[in-house]
């Protein structure tokens, strides 16, 4: 389920949009362990839909799923199309995909912003945060996201998915260098993630770097075989290379 139509637009939606949303909010499976998806957030995003049912004759049923863009936003470097990245930030707008946690978000941000340090929080908040700060990242509110991350670095070190959060926010905000530190260390932390290291491979892709594209293609491949999104990846590396002709 976590191969590349997951990340291309359209294809994405609807039945299959459906059933990935379903795993993530029910099941421990490879594509929730490689997202690194947490519980709480599929808990304040999912919703009822009515789809339809392959074993039922064709009929409905209501099954509970969740947004595209929910497992989308910390993998955005996947996404190959510019048509897709733009409407996985105007669609919904920053306002409405904070709406959910507005109340924990401002009560958070606000204390960072006056210097206060809140140690005194949950780990379903600090999800929460997390999550927000990759949502800021992806608007490019890269210091509203630096200070997010780094409050919960410090209260809940080490984590593969604050480090790689990290890294986007760097990536994003042009400091390449900074960025594979925090995405290096992301590895370090989660070695078998196979996310992790297209994730890798697609940074490598702008430093036409062949020999790591294709380490990081490899060991994502190794750890889930039906990963077909690392192909789409190796497409990218050489129509950069063209570019650069």
């Amino acid at each position: 389920m976590c191969n590349k139509v997951s990340f291309r637009g359209r294809e994405g939606e609807g039945q299959i949009a459906a059933e990935l949303g379903y795993q993530l909010c029910h099941c421990e499976t490879p594509a929730s362990q490689a997202l690194m998806y947490e519980p709480v957030i599929s808990q304040i995003y999912q919703r009822s839909e009515r789809i339809h049912d392959n074993q039922s004759n064709h009929e409905l049923k209501d099954m509970m799923t969740l947004p595209v863009w929910t497992w989308r936003v910390d993998w955005s470097e996947l996404i190959t199309s510019q048509s897709v990245i733009r409407e996985l930030v105007q669609f919904p707008s920053l306002e409405n995909k904070l709406a959910p946690m507005i109340s924990e978000f401002s009560e958070v941000e606000s204390a960072i912003g006056h210097g206060k340090f809140l140690a005194d929080v949950s780990d379903d908040v600090l999800s929460k945060m997390g999550f927000a700060a990759a949502v800021l990242r992806l608007h490019g509110r890269y210091k509203r996201s630096f200070a997010l991350l780094e409050w919960i670095e410090e209260l809940r070190p080490n984590q593969a998915l604050t480090h790689k959060r990290m890294a986007d926010t760097y990536f994003s905000s042009n400091n390449a260098k900074e960025g594979q530190k925090w995405l290096n260390s992301a590895l370090e932390i989660c070695p078998d993630n196979p996310l992790l290291h297209l994730s890798a491979a697609a940074r490598a892709v702008s430093q036409q770097n062949r020999q790591i594209v294709r380490s990081h293609l490899n060991q994502a491949k190794e750890f889930l075989p039906e990963l077909s999104l690392a192909q789409s990846i190796w497409k990218r590396l050489g129509k950069e290379k063209g570019k650069q002709d």
